[in-house]
């Protein structure tokens, strides 16, 4: 009679009927052995094939996460954007870390705006009115980390003077989404949503 040792054996021998009525204890045996072995390569590579899978979502996560480096170089870089605003600096000095790529949706257009260019120019034509940023900064600060890409989110805090000299807060819900061009990190996106 034909032993099947491992559970494995027992599965390829019985469950899969490979030992076939009548047929002899030494044919089925060798049928056996081959359909255990390569069943056991498979079970090895699956096996190996999950091994890898967590061992890349470990990775990810290890990735994907806080670098307290890469999160102070990209804030300096929004704040040194709100400071050059303030001290009224050219649009051109504020966006110096804005890739020529950049893309960002805000709540004064219903559309995507694309290109450092466009956002430039809409910048300049909205602030010729006289009203001036007099503060900008941000709270609940996360930066999540992704290679060469960083997530900044937030929440922005600053205040506004308009063309009257009516003081105003200016609040908003934001993300900014930066990489690394070039060795430096520039801005490449930005989602500024208004708060209530």
């Amino acid at each position: 009679m034909l032993q099947c040792t491992t559970l494995w054996q027992r599965y390829m021998c019985y469950t899969r009927r490979l030992i076939a009525p009548g047929a002899t204890a030494s044919s089925a045996g060798a049928r056996c052995k081959q359909e255990t072995q390569e069943g056991e390569r498979y079970m090895k590579a699956t096996h190996t094939l999950v091994v890898l899978m967590g061992a890349l979502l470990l990775l990810g996560q290890a990735n994907a996460g806080d670098d307290p480096k890469v999160a102070a170089e990209v804030m300096a870089l929004a704040r040194a954007q709100w400071d050059a605003e303030v001290a009224g600096k050219s649009v051109a000095e504020q966006m110096a870390g804005t890739a020529d790529d950049y893309t960002e949706f805000n709540p004064d257009y219903p559309v995507r705006l694309d290109g450092k260019a466009l956002n430039s120019r809409l910048w300049e034509a909205t602030s010729s009115d006289g009203s001036k940023s007099l503060l900008g900064d941000m709270q609940n600060a996360k930066v999540q980390v992704y290679g060469d890409t960083a997530v900044l989110t937030y929440n922005f805090v600053g205040v506004n003077r308009d063309k009257d000299g009516k003081v105003s807060p200016n609040k908003a819900k934001s993300t900014r989404v930066y990489s690394k061009i070039g060795g430096k990190w520039m801005l490449v996106h930005a989602n500024f949503a208004p708060v209530d």
